[in-house]
C-alpha cells in the first residue's frame, strides 16, 4: 500500500515536525527516494524552530537556512515555520501547535502525513504527536489522509525506557538515498553531536543498518502506521 500511494505521480506528503532537524533524522531517506523515485511533492511543517539549536543559540534566521538547504538536498518543495518557541522559559502551548497543523493540513492537503511518535522522550514531540492526532481526526481530513505514520527520532525516541518504538513498516533506502539524508543532516552542523550519539553520521548510519538488518536489506527507515485508507 504504502508505494502504491506515494508512487503515484502527484502524491503530496506533509512531515510535521517539532524542530528543525526531526524531519531529515526521521524521514529524510524516504522522503529522498519518494521525490526522486516515486514523483510525490513534499511540503515540510516545523513548528518550533525559534528554540534555536541544541550546540550553539544560532539565530532564527540561521536555524530557518539550515533548515531550507537540508530539506532542499531530500527534495522537499516547501518548508512552513510556525515561528514557535521563541520563549525558551515557556513551553509550548498545544493549542497553537494544533492550530499551526490544523492550518498546515488545510494549506497542503497532503495524502500522506508523517509525525512524531507519541512515545518519544523529548516532550515538545509528544505535544506535536497529539496535535496532529487531534487536528487528523476532524471531519474535513477524514477521508483526504489515506496514509499517516510515526517516524523515530535517535536521541529521543530510543531514550524513554517506557515506551518502544514498534515499526509496522519499514523503507528501503538505495545508497543514493541514504548519502542525501546524512548530506542533508550536515546542514545542521550545531545540531550535530560526537559519536556514538545517534545525532552523528555514525548514529544515522547504525540506526538504518538496524532497521535494514530487521527485514534483510541494507538500509532502511521505519515506521508506525496509525491510519491506512484504501480508496
Amino acid at each position: 500500500m504504502f508505494e502504491s500511494v506515494l508512487g503515484t505521480p502527484g502524491t503530496r506528503i506533509l512531515v510535521v515536525a517539532a524542530h528543525a532537524d526531526d524531519e531529515v533524522l526521521g524521514v529524510g531517506g524516504t522522503i529522498h527516494r519518494a521525490c526522486t523515485e516515486w514523483g510525490a511533492k513534499v511540503s515540510f511543517a516545523i513548528a518550533a524552530d525559534g528554540r534555536g539549536t541544541r550546540n550553539g543559540a544560532i539565530n532564527l534566521d540561521q536555524v530557518r537556512e539550515a533548515a531550507l538547504s537540508a530539506c532542499s538536498r531530500i527534495g522537499a518543495s516547501e518548508v512552513i515555520f510556525g515561528g514557535l518557541g521563541m520563549n525558551p522559559d515557556r513551553p509550548l502551548d498545544p493549542f497553537e501547535v494544533s492550530g499551526f497543523v490544523t492550518e498546515s493540513l488545510r494549506k497542503l492537503s497532503p495524502n500522506v502525513v508523517f509525525a512524531h511518535f507519541d512515545g518519544d522522550i523529548n516532550i515538545e514531540h509528544t505535544v506535536l504527536n497529539q496535535a496532529t492526532t487531534y487536528s487528523l481526526a476532524r471531519p474535513e481530513f477524514a477521508h483526504t489522509v489515506t496514509l499517516a505514520l510515526e517516524y523515530e527520532v535517535p536521541s529521543s525516541t530510543e531514550r524513554n525506557p517506557r515506551t518502544c518504538f514498534t515499526p509496522s513498516l519499514w523503507v528501503n533506502l538505495p545508497a543514493a538515498s541514504m548519502q542525501a539524508k546524512q548530506e542533508a543532516f550536515a546542514a545542521y552542523i550545531h545540531e550535530q553531536e560526537a559519536e556514538p550519539c545517534g545525532r552523528s553520521a555514525h548514529g544515522i548510519r547504525a540506526l538504518a543498518a538496524y532497521r535494514g538488518m530487521q527485514v534483510g536489506v541494507e538500509f532502511c527507515e521505519a515506521f508506525h502506521i496509525t491510519r491506512g485508507i484504501a480508496t
